[in-house]
């Protein structure tokens, strides 16, 4: 679901015969954030549901398991594609 709404989101930016690329710069972060969003809240279920825990309490092993380990590097991708256009 999330690489879907991303898919749109990059469409939606980016779907201009002329792109700067800043636009493009944009598209990333907009896109990183989504999958982010919408991967954290689906595992926040799944963990919820094996653990037993509240959705709110789900939220936070599911921000530390899967986004965290992630935050550094994501962000550096996208300024490095950025910086090779």
């Amino acid at each position: 679901m999330g690489f879907f709404t991303a898919a749109l989101i990059v469409g939606r930016y980016v779907g201009y015969p002329q792109v700067s690329k800043g636009r493009l710069l944009l598209a990333a972060i907009a896109v990183t954030g989504t999958v982010y969003g919408i991967g954290a809240l689906w595992l926040a279920t799944w963990v919820g549901i094996f653990k037993l825990l509240l959705p709110l309490e789900a939220l936070t092993p599911a921000l530390l398991i899967g986004v965290a380990p992630f935050l550094p590097w994501d962000p550096l991708k996208s300024f490095i594609a950025w910086e090779q256009l």
